[in-house]
Protein backbone atom coordinates (compact mmCIF):
# COMPACT_ATOMS: atom_id res chain seq x y z
CA UNK A 1 0.00 0.00 0.00
CA UNK A 2 1.55 3.58 -0.89
CA UNK A 3 -0.38 6.16 0.92
CA UNK A 4 -0.19 9.60 -0.28
CA UNK A 5 0.26 11.50 -3.05
CA UNK A 6 3.65 13.07 -4.87
CA UNK A 7 6.23 14.12 -8.16
CA UNK A 8 7.04 9.99 -7.62
CA UNK A 9 4.06 8.32 -8.09
CA UNK A 10 4.26 8.29 -11.76
CA UNK A 11 7.90 6.59 -11.35
CA UNK A 12 7.01 3.95 -8.82
CA UNK A 13 3.78 2.98 -10.79
CA UNK A 14 5.94 2.31 -13.97
CA UNK A 15 8.39 0.57 -11.43
CA UNK A 16 5.60 -1.30 -10.28
CA UNK A 17 4.48 -2.43 -14.11
CA UNK A 18 8.41 -3.21 -14.59
CA UNK A 19 8.40 -5.53 -12.29
CA UNK A 20 5.32 -7.04 -12.71
CA UNK A 21 3.76 -6.64 -9.08
CA UNK A 22 0.99 -3.22 -10.23
CA UNK A 23 -1.79 -6.32 -9.43
CA UNK A 24 -0.75 -6.21 -5.85
CA UNK A 25 0.10 -2.25 -4.86
CA UNK A 26 -2.65 -0.73 -3.82
CA UNK A 27 -2.15 2.96 -4.44
CA UNK A 28 -4.49 5.56 -1.70
CA UNK A 29 -3.59 8.83 -3.18
CA UNK A 30 -4.20 11.71 -0.30
CA UNK A 31 -5.94 9.96 2.35
CA UNK A 32 -7.32 11.70 5.74
CA UNK A 33 -8.40 8.32 7.42
CA UNK A 34 -5.13 7.35 8.63
CA UNK A 35 -6.55 4.89 11.47
CA UNK A 36 -8.37 3.08 9.18
CA UNK A 37 -5.39 2.44 6.85
CA UNK A 38 -2.90 1.70 9.76
CA UNK A 39 -5.33 -1.25 10.59
CA UNK A 40 -4.67 -2.87 7.52
CA UNK A 41 -0.67 -2.99 7.34
CA UNK A 42 1.28 -5.18 8.88
CA UNK A 43 4.39 -3.18 8.78
CA UNK A 44 5.06 0.53 8.45
CA UNK A 45 7.64 1.64 6.07
CA UNK A 46 9.11 5.19 5.90
CA UNK A 47 11.43 5.88 3.17
CA UNK A 48 12.17 9.40 3.24
CA UNK A 49 15.22 11.24 2.09
CA UNK A 50 14.77 14.04 4.06
CA UNK A 51 11.97 14.03 7.13
CA UNK A 52 12.07 16.65 9.90
CA UNK A 53 10.06 14.73 12.71
CA UNK A 54 7.41 12.46 10.95
CA UNK A 55 4.09 12.55 12.99
CA UNK A 56 3.16 9.26 10.45
CA UNK A 57 5.87 7.45 12.49
CA UNK A 58 4.42 7.99 15.75
CA UNK A 59 0.89 6.87 14.49
CA UNK A 60 2.15 4.35 13.22
CA UNK A 61 4.13 3.28 16.75
CA UNK A 62 0.83 4.19 18.47
CA UNK A 63 -1.42 2.14 16.02
CA UNK A 64 0.99 -0.72 17.68
CA UNK A 65 2.96 -1.34 13.95
CA UNK A 66 6.43 -2.23 14.01
CA UNK A 67 8.02 0.71 11.76
CA UNK A 68 10.91 0.33 9.13
CA UNK A 69 12.21 3.85 8.82
CA UNK A 70 15.46 5.70 7.50
CA UNK A 71 18.01 7.18 10.08
CA UNK A 72 16.86 10.76 8.99
CA UNK A 73 15.94 13.76 10.62
CA UNK A 74 13.92 13.29 13.75
CA UNK A 75 13.62 9.12 13.58
CA UNK A 76 16.83 8.88 16.08
CA UNK A 77 14.59 10.82 19.12
CA UNK A 78 11.85 7.90 18.70
CA UNK A 79 13.30 4.88 17.50
CA UNK A 80 16.17 3.01 18.75
CA UNK A 81 17.48 0.53 16.36
CA UNK A 82 16.21 -2.82 17.34
CA UNK A 83 14.42 -2.13 19.89
CA UNK A 84 11.34 0.06 18.89
CA UNK A 85 11.85 0.12 15.47
CA UNK A 86 14.40 -0.72 12.49
CA UNK A 87 16.52 2.43 11.23
CA UNK A 88 17.97 2.40 7.86
CA UNK A 89 19.70 4.36 5.86
CA UNK A 90 18.76 6.72 3.70
CA UNK A 91 18.32 5.65 -0.09
CA UNK A 92 18.77 1.62 0.57
CA UNK A 93 16.22 -0.46 -1.63
CA UNK A 94 18.11 -3.26 -0.18
CA UNK A 95 18.05 -2.32 3.60
CA UNK A 96 14.31 -1.58 3.08
CA UNK A 97 13.85 -5.15 1.95
CA UNK A 98 16.02 -6.85 3.95
CA UNK A 99 14.13 -5.35 7.09
CA UNK A 100 10.88 -5.97 6.13
CA UNK A 101 11.79 -9.94 5.01
CA UNK A 102 13.53 -10.47 8.74
CA UNK A 103 9.55 -8.74 9.65
CA UNK A 104 7.94 -11.31 8.04
CA UNK A 105 9.86 -14.05 8.52
CA UNK A 106 10.03 -13.30 12.61
CA UNK A 107 6.50 -12.87 14.21
CA UNK A 108 7.84 -12.37 17.05
CA UNK A 109 10.27 -9.83 16.80
CA UNK A 110 7.39 -8.05 14.62
CA UNK A 111 5.26 -8.10 17.82
CA UNK A 112 8.16 -7.19 19.85
CA UNK A 113 9.30 -4.27 17.96
CA UNK A 114 5.20 -3.14 17.91
CA UNK A 115 4.74 -3.11 21.05
CA UNK A 116 7.92 -1.59 22.65
CA UNK A 117 7.69 0.98 19.59
CA UNK A 118 3.97 1.76 21.30
CA UNK A 119 4.78 2.08 24.78
CA UNK A 120 7.70 4.63 23.75
CA UNK A 121 5.39 6.78 22.01
CA UNK A 122 2.52 6.85 24.66
CA UNK A 123 5.29 7.38 27.48
CA UNK A 124 7.30 9.95 26.29
CA UNK A 125 4.98 11.41 23.00
CA UNK A 126 1.64 11.17 24.91
CA UNK A 127 -1.12 14.18 25.76
CA UNK A 128 -0.04 14.22 29.50
CA UNK A 129 3.83 14.25 28.57
CA UNK A 130 3.20 16.80 25.95
CA UNK A 131 1.12 19.08 28.13
CA UNK A 132 3.57 18.99 31.21
CA UNK A 133 6.14 19.43 28.68
CA UNK A 134 4.44 22.60 27.74
CA UNK A 135 3.70 23.57 30.71
CA UNK A 136 7.57 23.48 32.21
CA UNK A 137 8.23 25.52 29.02
CA UNK A 138 5.38 28.25 29.99
CA UNK A 139 6.83 28.32 33.71
CA UNK A 140 10.61 28.64 32.43
CA UNK A 141 9.46 31.82 29.93
CA UNK A 142 7.41 33.47 32.54
CA UNK A 143 10.34 33.61 35.49
CA UNK A 144 12.71 34.72 32.95
CA UNK A 145 9.91 37.59 31.63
Amino acid sequence: MIVGKGSLRPSLEALADRLGISHAVIWTGFRQDIPRLLAAMDIYILPSSNEGFAASMLEAMAASKPVVVTDVGGAQDVVTNGRTGILIPPGSASAIGSAVNDLLEQPEKRTALAQAGRSRVLEEFGVQRMADAYQDLYQTLELKA
